[in-house]
């Protein structure tokens, strides 16, 4: 696994808190070879040095604002980001 993660500078300029600016990176960078994350709160939470709490709070914010999409199947959870372009079309709709 790499030891940095890549922000890409539409996250940068994105009017998200600087945390879920975060944690969105760390969702990118983790789901560039798959297309998703499977990462568990708690790994978020010691990567950012904040309480799982506050994780899902962010994670719930993201979702909301249409930068995710989470899914659950047979107790696999899925994080998926919104690729840029979608999240372009959105704005102009």
């Amino acid at each position: 696994m790499d030891e940095y993660y890549k922000i890409d500078r539409w996250i940068m300029k994105s009017e998200l808190l600087p945390n879920e600016k975060l944690l969105l990176a760390i969702i990118h960078s983790l789901s560039k070879k798959n297309g998703s994350c499977h990462s568990r709160d708690q790994f978020f939470a010691t990567e950012l040095s904040i309480k799982r709490r506050y994780v899902q709070h962010l994670l719930n914010s993201l979702e909301k604002k249409g930068f995710i999409v989470r899914c659950v199947d047979n107790y696999k959870r899925e994080i998926i980001p919104v690729e840029k372009e979608i999240l372009e079309l959105q704005n102009l709709a």
